[in-house]
């Protein structure tokens, strides 16, 4: 999200989220299987796909939770604003809430995107994630 907004970063992987329910149209395509249930101490969805794209990992992530203030919160995965890439209009997920993704696992890339976004649009992704104001 960040090098899409324009900062200098390097990119180790593309995170595409997705609905859990996406899974079965994945399934039929022609790449490698899906992982079922994936899980870390931060992280948790209903099924991952990883993907080689000329070098950058592509994670397909379906109903990605994060752990964020002591519970697992489901990210959004669409409404949030759009860039330009290769011609064609991208839609980010919302910018708010992955400032609390970023919070919660990168908080150097939390500071950054905060300073790009502003208080409303971080108490907008507070309010989308379930967690308290202020």
């Amino acid at each position: 999200m960040l090098d899409l907004l324009g900062l200098d970063v390097e990119v180790g992987d593309v995170d595409l989220v997705m609905p859990g329910e996406a899974g079965g149209v994945l399934e039929a395509a022609p790449w490698p299987r899906l992982e079922p249930k994936p899980q870390s101490p931060l992280f948790r969805s209903d099924w991952l796909l990883r993907y080689d794209v000329e070098g950058t990992t592509l994670e397909c992530i379906g109903s990605m939770r994060v752990l964020i203030d002591g519970r697992f919160r489901v990210v959004p995965w669409w409404g949030g604003s759009t860039v330009a890439v290769g011609g064609r209009e991208l839609t980010l997920a919302p910018a708010g809430a992955w400032y609390h993704v970023y919070r919660a696992c990168r908080p150097e890339r939390a500071v950054v995107l905060g300073g790009l976004i502003g208080e409303d649009v971080i108490a907008e992704g507070a309010r989308a994630l379930g967690l308290a104001a202020g």
